[in-house]
């Protein structure tokens, strides 16, 4: 059973490509595999004071916990934003921001690798709320800066959920 499974996963959910190898040297097989990313800290620039009334609280570690229910909020003052630190560097190409519903109608996305050079990978002034994704080419980073810069609705900004994608390689020989 287990090498039928293992079977279905190299050809039908592993990307492969044949790596391009150096002359004389033998041919490497490059494999993709599809990770979901969890951030090691996550910072920000505020947070609304806990609603102790409802038990709920607006930490920035709420913007990735894995749950939909809880979330960031910040105070109400533009503009406000939201640094991950994944802990390690990896292949990432997309991440998925689901808004509360003090959405960003502007805000920018930007990524790193050292968290000095920074390259802006979304800009937008139409943020709609509601689940956006971010693709963008396979890139070796560490931190993730989500800048807030114009609400969508009275409040603070508020993110329910961050998720962050990409792909271990494995090259094999």
């Amino acid at each position: 059973m287990f090498k039928k499974i293992a079977i279905y996963l190299l050809v039908f959910c592993l990307v492969p490509s044949v790596a391009s190898a150096e002359e004389g040297s033998p041919r490497a097989i490059r494999i993709d595999v599809p990770l979901v990313i969890k951030p090691i800290s996550i910072e920000a620039s505020s947070a609304r004071l806990p609603d102790e009334k409802k038990g709920e609280d607006f930490y920035a570690k709420n913007a990735a916990d894995g749950s939909p229910n809880s979330r960031w909020e910040s105070i109400q003052v533009e503009p406000q934003w939201l640094a991950l630190d994944l802990g390690n560097t990896y292949y990432v190409d997309k991440i998925i921001v689901l808004w509360g519903t003090n959405y960003a109608v502007s805000y920018k996305i930007s990524i790193s690798k050292d968290k000095i050079n920074w390259k802006e990978v979304r800009a937008t002034e139409n943020g709609r709320g509601g689940t956006e994704t971010v693709t963008f080419p396979l890139s070796e980073i560490r931190h993730i800066r989500i800048d807030c810069i114009t609400q969508g609705e009275e409040g603070g900004f508020s993110v329910r959920e961050i998720s962050v994608l990409g792909k271990r390689r494995l090259v094999l020989l």
